[in-house]
């Protein structure tokens, strides 16, 4: 008897060291900022531009979670109705920050629910955007978490490297 609890307790403690060694894999999301009433929101999620279709088709939509928050119309606030369930974190970062007027459409890549990336406009994004975004979820998606805020790597940062807990911000004019 003494014996067999020995044994399960082996296997228990074994388990247990098993289940440590296992390394995080961080949590990596895109939120697409959209209104109805916005024309390069349209266009973006149409079959006739086809750039939300090859998001979704690609590789790299399946190592995400994909967040879409919408309102009516590009002069109101985001109100919590509009953010997807299980989203709640994100509406809690939304309202807690300065994040009250949202250009649309626009991404934002987070890794471990912190922001590492905001890209606007529809213009760049097959030129600029996706491939961006494409490598920030590669290099997140095999990289060891960091023990401090999650930022982006220098080569990939638009700020100056005295400030990398700020967000990267893309841009271009539609």
């Amino acid at each position: 008897m003494l014996r067999r609890i020995g044994i399960l307790f082996s296997l228990w403690l074994g388990i247990g060291f098993a289940s440590a060694a296992e390394p995080h894999r961080p949590e990596i999301a895109v939120v697409y900022w959209s209104s109805a009433d916005c024309r390069w929101c349209v266009w973006w999620e149409s079959s006739m531009s086809g750039m939300e279709a090859r998001f979704r088709a690609s590789p790299e939509f399946s190592k995400i979670s994909f967040y879409t928050v919408k309102n009516e119309r590009l002069q109101d606030p985001y109100e919590l109705r509009h953010f997807p369930s299980g989203a709640g974190w994100l509406w809690d970062d939304h309202r807690g920050g300065d994040r009250k007027r949202i250009w649309r459409p626009s991404w934002q890549v987070y890794v471990d629910r912190k922001p590492i990336a905001t890209f606007r406009g529809t213009a760049a994004w097959e030129s600029h955007h996706w491939p961006r975004i494409r490598q920030l979820i590669a290099d997140h998606a095999k990289a060891p978490p960091s023990p401090g805020p999650s930022s982006l790597p220098p080569e990939h940062s638009t700020k100056p490297a005295s400030a990398p807990s700020a967000p990267a911000t893309a841009s271009a004019a539609d």
